[in-house]
């Protein structure tokens, strides 16, 4: 009896030490990068239709919120212990006098999200990025804007929004995954409340409740004039919109000009032509908004907590995810991040537009 449970013991010391032999390695690779760009960057992605369903949240839902209650808190100790029994790793880094603390998988596996927490932030938002890869580099932009607005979060999603094969539960369809008019993948992040993406959502949105939630995505809007169609994820409707999506619209159109931006909450807008889609049945959007049931039924009022914007990638996304250093000779990517410098609420005295 002894004997097995020396044995026992063993065995679990050596799970536990094989384990984190592991997670140190996948951290060996993530630390090896020089600027925390880098390691957003390098965040990997499991591809579409790579899996026939998402792996179940349920034994890692708790420590994953309580290694991000860890980070916020300053219990660094504390996150990685969560994070470890969430599979995660933590990473922290120092660049341009601020302090950053990212959560990664350990093993890289291009699931679950890559998270990134700023320490001392400029701005109270929290920026969320459910398809990268498809949605071409609305995730470096993401991370782009994390660092230059001062942000306080940032999420960007392990996997493509197309790589189960198994249907979300929530309502809608999309084209997307190039299989037809069909319900939406459980891979994406964006229509099923099932996914870490979606616990850090309700974590830091609940953890800074005055916070904006902002998502860039990405769509072809070939034949329109618009760039960028933005929406609060809700379908109110409000003529000469004023709220945060007004304001970000009016910014860009001092930039860009009239035709550039559209509200999808102005009835007045809709006189331009464009796609029109406007992130009525986002969960996270959804959930900010108040609706009884994110997955299914949509808000019919916003809360002004969330900001949904479809940007175009030549005119937009281009700059940021392969020229970011150069963001002023792409008028579509400079004109976002003036607007949203502009409107995006400030935490600081000193909070000042992004360079």
């Amino acid at each position: 009896m002894a004997r097995a449970r020396a044995g026992t013991v063993l065995t679990a010391v050596l799970v536990l030490v094989l384990g984190t032999i592991g997670a140190a390695q996948g951290n060996d690779k993530v630390t090896g990068k020089t600027t925390v760009l880098e390691i957003l960057f390098d965040a990997p992605h499991r591809m579409a239709d790579s899996m026939m369903a998402m792996p179940a949240i349920d034994a890692v839902e708790k420590p994953f919120a309580a290694a991000l209650e860890g980070v916020t808190s300053g219990d660094l100790d504390a996150a990685r212990r969560h994070a470890a029994a969430a599979g995660y790793a933590i990473v922290e880094k120092e660049e341009g006098g601020r302090r950053y603390v990212l959560l990664m998988e350990s093993d890289r596996a291009g699931i679950g999200p890559t998270v990134a927490v700023a320490v001392n932030p400029s701005r109270d938002v929290v920026i969320e990025a459910p398809h990268p890869v498809i949605d071409r580099h609305s995730d470096r932009q993401a991370a782009v804007l994390f660092l230059k607005l001062g942000a306080r979060a940032l999420v960007i999603s392990g996997a493509n929004r197309c790589a189960a094969k198994a249907e979300s539960p929530c309502s809608g369809k999309t084209r997307v995954c190039g299989d037809g008019n069909n319900p939406y993948r459980a891979s994406d992040p964006a229509h099923n409340p099932a996914t870490l993406f979606h616990v850090a959502h309700r974590y830091f949105s609940r953890h800074w409740p005055r916070s904006v939630v902002f998502q860039p995505h990405g769509f072809n809007n070939s034949g329109s004039a618009v760039w960028f169609v933005i929406s609060d994820g809700s379908t109110e409707k409000r003529p000469d919109d004023k709220m945060l999506s007004g304001r970000v619209r009016d910014a860009v159109r001092e930039a860009l000009g009239r035709e550039r931006a559209v509200s999808c909450q102005d009835p007045g807008d809709r006189s331009i032509r464009t796609r029109w889609l406007c992130a009525a049945n986002t969960v996270q959007g959804r959930d900010l908004n108040g609706s009884a049931d994110a997955c299914n039924s949509n808000a019919e009022r916003s809360s002004g907590r969330f900001l949904h914007i479809e940007q175009t990638y030549e005119e937009v996304r281009r700059g940021f995810g392969l020229d970011w250093q150069n963001l002023p000779a792409y008028p579509g990517s400079a004109a976002i991040l003036a607007a949203l410098a502009k409107t995006l609420p400030c935490i600081r005295a000193d909070c000042a537009p992004a360079p």
